[in-house]
């Protein structure tokens, strides 16, 4: 997608992430660094990516001033790749259930009210366009997920302008 399709992209998972942030009393931002204007981006995937992360960092909020940070950065070149991070400051993870968080079917939540496959999809449609969603926890302080997307993906060149 071009940068403004990009932007109209935004809009559009926080639209449908906005019913769970205001459930959850939570405070969403969102910040761009270093994005170029033209960048073409598969849509439909990196909007389901996104809206399953900022999903699961809203559920996670469990203090009052809770926040969900979405910060989407471009590397410094056009060799760079394109990263999202989702991190918010709810429950965090102790290792053991960070390192089963993308298996499929794993949840925490009760039986009947999560499938656990989101992460375990997400993960899966990353791979499947050569990048990779990583996550850094804390228990008790919160949660960075981390969505790498390869130049390939992103649909760049060095003769479309900066």
């Amino acid at each position: 997608m071009r940068y403004a399709e990009q932007a109209s992209a935004e809009r559009i998972v926080i639209a449908m992430c906005k019913s769970s942030v205001s459930q959850g009393r939570v405070n969403m931002s969102v910040k761009e660094e270093n994005v170029f204007p033209v960048l073409n981006l598969p849509t439909g995937i990196c909007e389901q990516v996104l809206v399953n992360l900022i999903v699961n960092a809203v559920n996670a909020a469990d203090k009052d001033q809770a926040y969900v940070a979405i910060v989407i950065k471009q590397g410094l070149t056009w060799a760079d790749h394109l990263t999202f991070i989702v991190k918010d400051n709810g429950k965090g993870m102790d290792e053991a259930t960070r390192a089963r968080i993308f298996d499929p079917f794993f949840t925490l939540k009760p039986r009947g009210e999560g499938t656990g496959l989101g992460l375990y999809i997400s993960k899966m449609l990353a791979n499947k366009l050569g990048g990779d969603i990583t996550c850094d926890s804390t228990l008790g302080e919160g949660s960075v997920f981390t969505v790498t997307l390869p130049k390939g993906v992103i649909g760049i060149n060095s003769s479309e302008g900066a």
